[in-house]
């Protein structure tokens, strides 16, 4: 029997999710290469940035989660920044993860529309965010 996540309760579970997640330690990194992830890549198929300066970044900050114009729950959390620390471009980007190092697992990974290869001294900034549609 098919329904539908009604709109009050979206912005409520996301916001539970997001207060208590099954993950800890929730990080932002980058990466490099061809991978294209799917529902079975492992953090090991991903080859991570390498370039001077590059870290993953802890992914904090959540906001209260809000209805969208198409009716889906979003948080986003505080924007997270990469700079390249380097004298030379870092290898062309090709993707992004969250990564919970407590627990050790890849939670979600996604390739860049475009591809990006950062200079040196500039910083590539994003904000994470999470949605849930509830259709």
């Amino acid at each position: 029997m098919p329904g539908v996540l009604v709109d009050g309760a979206k912005n409520e579970l996301l916001d539970e999710r997001l207060a208590a997640p099954p993950f800890t330690t929730l990080e932002f990194g980058l990466f490099v290469g061809a991978t294209i992830p799917d529902h079975a890549t492992v953090i090991g198929d991903l080859t991570e940035q390498s370039g001077v300066g590059y870290a993953r970044v802890a992914i904090v900050g959540w906001s209260p989660a809000s209805l969208t114009g198409d009716f889906h729950a979003l948080a986003t959390a505080n924007p997270v920044g990469f700079t390249n620390g380097d004298v030379v471009d870092w290898t062309e980007t090709t993707g992004w993860f969250w990564f919970d190092t407590a627990g050790t697992k890849l939670i979600a990974a996604g390739r860049f529309a475009i591809p990006f290869t950062l200079p040196p001294a500039q910083t590539y900034t994003t904000t994470p965010y999470d949605t849930l549609t509830g259709e």
